[in-house]
């Protein structure tokens, strides 16, 4: 198996986001030809307040069998550069409550919990 690093590339694919207020990157590890890990930033103007930036983070996904191998720090690193980049003051993410693990690992690589997330499905489930 390869390093870590030889774990990570970013697709480089970006998507414009609804009336162009903000841009969104989807971001791919990959061992050889399998894909591993991927994850979504979206860089969103924010248009109350001080009018700075935010990154939104949604599905930091890794399989199972690479998770603790440094993967998700890299995804979740190369969405902090990707933030930086479009000057973006904070991180929001969301994960569900069930998934403790989740919330050990974003601990650790800095994440709080000091502010409430909502969430509503707005399609039933098939």
């Amino acid at each position: 198996m390869d390093s870590v690093k030889g774990f990570f590339r970013a697709t480089k694919q970006g998507y414009p986001t609804a009336l162009g207020l903000g841009k969104a990157l989807n971001f791919c590890a990959n061992d050889g030809n399998k894909v591993i890990g991927t994850s979504i930033g979206i860089a969103c103007y924010d248009l109350v307040g001080d009018c700075n930036s935010f990154l939104l983070i949604e599905n930091v996904v890794v399989l199972p069998q690479y998770q603790g191998q440094g993967v998700g720090k890299q995804l979740m690193q190369a969405l902090e550069d990707f933030g930086e980049i479009n000057h973006c003051k904070y991180v929001i993410l969301v994960s569900e409550s069930k998934r403790e693990s989740s919330h050990r690992f974003y601990e650790s690589i800095g994440y709080s919990t000091d502010q409430r997330g909502f969430k509503k499905q707005l399609m039933k489930q098939v």
